[in-house]
C-alpha cells in the first residue's frame, strides 16, 4: 500500500507540476509532501471561513463515523443502516436552498 500511495502522489505532482508549472514548484518547496506542518507555510488567502458550510459539508463524514463506531460497539447491523442512513440523507436535509458545492470540491 505504500508503494502503491507513493507512486500515485508522486504522478499526481509531476502532472500537477506539469499543468500548473511555477506556482506548483514553489508551494512542493513550501509544504512538506507526507508529514503536516504546525506552522502555516503558504501566506493565507485573505478569505473568511465559512464555519455554517463546513459543518454542513463535514457532517455527513462525521455522521459515517458514528454509525461504523456504534456498529463496531453493538454489533446491531440494523442501528448501523438507520444511522447511515441519516448521515446519507444529512447532506441532503441540511442543504442550503441555491447553494452550489464548492469549485474544487469532490
Amino acid at each position: 500500500m505504500i508503494i502503491f500511495v507513493l507512486r500515485l502522489l508522486l504522478r499526481e505532482e509531476a502532472e500537477l507540476l506539469r499543468d500548473q508549472g511555477e506556482s506548483c514548484r514553489r508551494y512542493y518547496e513550501a509544504v512538506p509532501r507526507l508529514l503536516p506542518s504546525i506552522t502555516p507555510r503558504v501566506p493565507a488567502a485573505g478569505h473568511t471561513p465559512n464555519w455554517g458550510s463546513a459543518f454542513r459539508v463535514e457532517l455527513m463524514h462525521w455522521l459515517e463515523l458514528v454509525a461504523v463506531t456504534v456498529f463496531a460497539v453493538t454489533l446491531k447491523i440494523v442501528v448501523f443502516w438507520v444511522l447511515f442512513a441519516v448521515a446519507m440523507s444529512s447532506s441532503f436535509l441540511l442543504k442550503r436552498p441555491g447553494e452550489r458545492k464548492p469549485s474544487g470540491a469532490s
